[in-house]
């Protein structure tokens, strides 16, 4: 494929790739980095600092 020549890909083609090449067999939700960031805002979390914290289903 030359560089100038692009395929469209549907929404749903583009979920079913992505459920392909993901560790657990689903899509995330905004629900699942909403969790994420109420843990690090907690009381929980007051030790953890510095840190990159990937949210991502294990995408690889």
């Amino acid at each position: 494929m030359r560089a100038r020549e692009h395929r469209a890909v549907s929404c749903r083609q583009n979920r079913a790739a992505a459920r392909r090449t993901e560790q657990v067999d689903c899509i995330g939700e905004p629900e699942d980095i909403a969790n994420v960031i109420d843990f690090l805002v907690s009381e929980k979390s007051q030790w953890i600092t510095g840190q990159t914290i990937r949210v991502h289903g294990g995408f690889i």
